[in-house]
């Protein structure tokens, strides 16, 4: 997302908990942020490499300022100057929060491709290992004597 994107959002969601109140804008949100916290115990609990453990610290310390700081601004509604001093620290609290969101994406985006790498070199060394097998080799060569005859014959059938 844009930084000018970004900082929209945030200055409609900061303006709307001011007029509004988050529980207006988003009435879920005491069950979506426990939902994530469900999730990443449980990427925690799942996660056995040093740099994904590294980087899911980096993510759940960012979240966690970002939490801090929403409910606090969350409390300072309906002072206007509050939420204004809060506003600034939010936003770079949720910057923050998402750069370390999309490091984890990218890291995981590239594990996957390793892991795909290695699969695929995996399958291609079975099949080569498979054709340099005697009993494979045996099964071609008497699989082609047996099908040129069948092959002469239905070239015979086709145009005959």
């Amino acid at each position: 997302m844009s930084p000018a994107r970004l900082h929209h959002r945030q200055n409609c969601w900061i303006r709307s908990v001011d007029k509004l109140g988050l529980e207006r804008v988003h009435p879920q949100r005491a069950t979506v942020t426990a939902r994530t916290t469900v999730i990443q115990k449980r990427y925690e609990a799942l996660e056995r490499t040093d740099q994904g453990l590294q980087i899911g610290t980096r993510l759940a310390e960012a979240r966690q300022r970002y939490l801090s700081a929403r409910d606090g601004l969350l409390a300072a509604r309906g002072d206007d100057e509050q939420v204004r001093l809060r506003a600034d620290a939010f936003q770079a609290l949720t910057r923050d929060y998402i750069v370390a969101a999309d490091a984890m994406v990218a890291w995981q985006l590239e594990r996957q491709k390793a892991l795909g790498a290695e699969v695929e070199r995996r399958i291609e060394q079975a099949h080569q290992k498979a054709r340099e097998a005697p009993s494979f080799r045996a099964g071609r060569q008497s699989a082609g004597s047996r099908s040129e005859p069948l092959a002469g014959w239905s070239s015979f059938l086709w145009h005959g």
